[in-house]
């Protein structure tokens, strides 16, 4: 029987609290966080005094933090001071003061935006790079302890770490006329590391660390072969495995690294992409690691995969070549390859973007400023403009269990793709596909094809009456067997199944999802995925719901499958409301928060869009 959704959303939230009460033996799910670091990082006065505004645009779960400072250098030119994070200019803890009162003020008030890291910039900005001068060494470890005091005392997840080589300086090759043995300049690296790390967690001993690099900029050479130290002494960032690994030496023990693997992210367009990534990862990084470290970074490290927004706005290159090809939109090829961003990340996930903004502010350089224009046939300044429903899209990677719940509120907003669900009609109609082999049709159950093991013994029949509120499917003493029925589907889309079921004597029951090529022949079957009915709904009738975030590439059906497995001749089962739907059926239109938020930005003074960023 059809029942409307409102109705039955109150036992589906009981469902969940049940199951998140109930001890699980694979332990509890890592909440994924999703980190948008970007140009339009705020300063922390700026999220502070906007941050309800911001938390309006961004749906992410935490910023990167701008805590740069204009400097004067001996010369007397001005520059920001995070360029020189790796010289002997010393910086003072007076300057963040009032940065960690606002940053306070901001994790005491923020809604989602918890989870902030203090952005520190690289080592290659400067000459000034020596890894045997321990002036130098004081000064640089200085400033990173104070960055990572900032973090602490303002209440911030860590710090953000980037190790690229902008410029192509490499500062991290081992040159000869440094004056030193190979063997030597390995052992400085190694403990120059230590000294770091040491500054650091000293003052934030629980810190997390993000780099957006780490050790995939010399993975080229953890190929297996012999040797692997002495080829290191010709790689152009061979020092930068000793300084990592004494990192790793004085590691804390809840301290945690995460490893951004930026150029791998920004290029992953389709499924192989990711599964390079995790295995590059598991496979190349331990061999430049000692062994003792190998176990710090398996159980102290993490893999947060990168999200380069651009990409997804260029109209042409291999994005936009993919996205033709399989006639995909824009917010479909990104909502795809985001949910299995999150899906092969460990704990975070990051986004970077530049050609538009998430909240409103200025970029704080002018060159910045005029990447805006940069695809006049999108809308702007805003991610949500440029991509309408961007941040659903990301809603939805980050939890697709919730936001399916968050859809079914929405009364009337699903259609069930299903043909006959509640068994209600019993005249004749015709299904979506003809017959798989060894299913049979029954005339009383249209659209609905039954299959059982040649050893089963069973029956499928209709049950006037016997339903929740009308007919339903009797299957009894079906030892391995099913009804089942296929949709077509949207392999871009995603899906919600659910059915509900009365079991009888030790019958057991399940829901499962199978699939069908284009060619209707069953294919994929190391994606298939079933579930037990756990959701009580009363008067004996329980519920089983899947969420399919993950269409095969070559499935064009989804096969709904009700399995009984019968353990003798009076164990049966009455299945009653099966329900499909495509949660992302139509595309979703521009977000209302960017029209009423950019009213109230419009209603601020001109002096207040002036100040900070």
């Amino acid at each position: 029987m059809k029942k409307t959704i409102a109705l039955i959303l109150i036992p589906m939230l009981a469902f969940i609290a049940a199951q998140t009460a109930a001890a699980d033996p694979f332990g509890s799910a890592v909440k994924k966080k999703i980190i948008e670091f970007s140009w339009d990082n705020p300063t922390p006065e700026y999220l502070a005094r906007n941050l309800e505004l911001i938390e309006t645009y961004v749906p992410h779960d935490g910023l990167g933090i701008d805590i740069s400072k204009v400097i004067t250098l001996p010369n007397g030119k001005k520059t920001l001071n995070n360029w020189h994070n790796f010289t002997k200019i010393r910086f003072r803890r007076e300057w963040y003061v009032k940065d960690i009162e606002h940053l306070k003020k901001v994790h005491a008030k923020a809604r989602h935006l918890k989870y902030n890291f203090i952005n520190t910039s690289a080592s290659s900005f400067t000459g000034e790079f020596d890894l045997f001068d321990d002036e130098f060494w004081d000064a640089v470890c200085e400033k990173f302890a104070t960055f990572a005091w900032v973090a602490k005392q303002g209440g911030c997840t860590g710090i953000r770490f980037d190790l690229e080589d902008y410029g192509n300086q490499q500062v991290w090759r081992y040159r000869p006329s440094c004056g030193h043995s190979w063997a030597e300049a390995w052992d400085k690296a190694r403990q120059r590391g230590r000294q770091w790390m040491t500054a650091v967690t000293k003052e934030y001993p629980d810190i997390t660390v993000f780099c957006f690099f780490w050790l995939d900029l010399m993975m080229g050479y953890a190929d297996g072969l012999p040797d692997l130290y002495g080829r290191l002494e010709s790689c152009g960032t061979g020092l930068l495995v000793a300084f990592i690994n004494g990192i790793y030496d004085v590691l804390p023990p809840n301290a945690k690294i995460v490893d951004g693997m930026e150029a791998h992210g920004y290029g992953a367009y389709e499924l192989n992409s990711y599964n390079r990534m995790r295995a590059f990862r598991e496979q190349r990084f331990p061999q430049l690691l000692s062994p003792e470290n190998r176990i710090r970074f398996r159980k102290q490290g993490s893999f947060a995969c990168a999200t380069f927004m651009d990409a997804y706005l260029i109209e042409k290159g291999k994005f936009a070549d993919y996205r033709k090809e399989k006639k995909m939109t824009m917010l479909e090829l990104f909502r795809r390859n985001f949910t299995w961003s999150v899906q092969y990340s460990d704990e975070y996930v990051w986004t970077w973007s530049e050609s538009r903004k998430w909240f409103p502010c200025r970029f704080p350089h002018a060159w910045q400023e005029k990447s805006l224009a940069k695809y006049p046939k999108l809308p702007g300044p805003y991610m949500g403009m440029a991509m309408p429903g961007v941040e659903d899209a990301i809603s939805y990677g980050r939890d697709p269990w919730n936001y399916t719940l968050g859809r079914l509120k929405e009364p009337g907003s699903l259609k069930n793709l299903l043909k006959n669900p509640d068994f209600e009609n019993t005249a004749a109609a015709k299904a979506v596909l003809t017959a798989a082999p060894g299913s049979v049709m029954i005339k009383k159950l249209p659209c609905w094809e039954t299959w059982q093991h040649k050893k089963s013994k069973g029956s499928f029949s209709l049950a006037e009456g016997q339903g929740i509120g009308g007919n339903a499917l009797l299957v009894k003493n079906v030892s391995h067997g099913c009804a089942h029925q296929s949709v077509k589907i949207d392999p871009n889309s995603a899906y919600i199944v659910r059915v509900s079921a009365k079991l009888f004597d030790r019958c057991g029951a399940s829901l499962g999802v199978q699939w069908r090529n284009a060619q209707g022949k069953w294919c994929d079957h190391a994606m298939n995925v079933a579930t037990s009915f756990t959701e009580e709904l009363g008067n004996g009738w329980k519920r089983a719901t899947l969420v399919i975030r993950n269409v095969p590439e070559n499935a064009r059906y989804l096969s709904v499958m009700l399995n009984s497995f019968a353990g003798g001749p009076d164990d049966s089962v009455l299945f009653d409301d099966v329900e499909v739907f495509s949660m992302f059926e139509k595309e979703p239109s521009e977000a209302p928060h960017l029209k009423d938020a950019m009213e109230k930005w419009r209603e601020m003074t001109v002096i207040n869009q002036q100040k900070g960023k």
